[in-house]
């Protein structure tokens, strides 16, 4: 992809994503995060900007979506802006790259480990998610909070409910 000026569009759509992105900040100032968040997707989605895709992580943060947060701070960084991108874009590149490296810390990670079975041999789910078994041994970023990990062998079926705290690396 070229680089972008963040600024494609008519300016309907342009002034469109603007006010989404003015909703979503007095969203985001009243503490109504998930709300806010899909505002600055809307209207990232019209107007692909850095500053969008800063917010919406800055929301996925607040939300305790960890994992989430850090990868769309790391879209923002790898935005390519041309010469005419206004300062805030290229500030928002920035501020993604610093945020993100911060929040790096605060994701915990669990290594799932199989006892009796190989990899292949059990259908492995997090969360009610496939966990491929390539990954099995491995640390695995997840966000804080309650998980449920779910092991099937024919017959066989082990739960495990546990409890992952920021920064916290699990097995």
């Amino acid at each position: 992809a070229g680089p972008a000026s963040a600024q494609p569009g008519d300016d309907a759509t342009r002034s469109t994503a603007r006010n989404a992105a003015t909703e979503g900040l007095a969203l985001f100032d009243r503490g109504k995060f998930a709300e806010a968040l899909e505002k600055f997707d809307r209207a990232d989605a019209l107007v692909h900007a850095p500053t969008m895709g800063f917010m919406a992580a800055h929301c996925l943060e607040k939300l305790g979506r960890l994992v989430a947060a850090s990868e769309r701070y790391l879209a923002v960084t790898r935005i390519v802006l041309d010469d005419k991108a206004p300062g805030g874009q290229r500030e928002a590149v920035i501020d993604a790259g610093k945020a993100r490296e911060a929040l790096l810390r605060r994701i915990p990670s669990v290594e799932i480990t199989l006892e009796g079975a190989t990899p292949g041999e059990a259908e492995i789910t997090l969360d009610g998610v496939a966990v491929p078994a390539a990954m099995i041994g491995l640390a695995r970023d997840a966000d804080p909070g309650l998980h449920k990990l779910v092991a099937k062998r024919g017959a066989e079926v082990v739960t495990r409910d546990f409890t992952l705290r920021e920064g916290e690396k699990a097995r």
